[in-house]
């Protein structure tokens, strides 16, 4: 074994584990959003973190070349639906026994916004 195989391959692997990927952080919102209730949570943070999801969709559509903004647009709905957030937001549509008319707002504005184009995968 040489000293670039022992020390610098070990110290480039130490820093990519401290990188937080786009995945690693929707994964921990949507777990959030999944465990809300059991947490006690304010329903405005609950809100707010949806409506943020919800934006990143979105964002897509501030592309001027439509071939472009399309692709990235099913990119980030695919993405979504990888990391389940279809399933936690039925659920969550499912489990709303109060009919809080501003949270299911959010919750079917984002879905709306998953199913945007037509996209057949999610």
């Amino acid at each position: 074994m040489t000293f670039k195989e022992i020390f610098v391959d070990s110290d480039l692997k130490n820093i990519k584990e401290f990188f937080i990927s786009t995945e690693d952080m929707l994964l921990k919102f949507l777990n959030f959003l999944e465990f809300w209730i059991q947490k006690n949570t304010h329903k405005e943070s609950v809100v707010f973190i949806i409506k943020a999801l919800g934006r990143i969709i979105k964002n897509a559509e501030n592309d001027d070349d439509e071939e472009k903004r399309e692709k990235l647009m099913i990119e980030r709905q695919d993405m979504f639906d990888r990391l389940n957030a279809t399933r936690i937001f039925i659920a969550l549509i499912w489990d709303e026994k109060r009919d809080d008319t501003v949270y299911l707002y959010a919750l079917f504005k984002f879905m709306i916004s998953l199913l945007k184009g037509g996209n057949k995968t999610v």
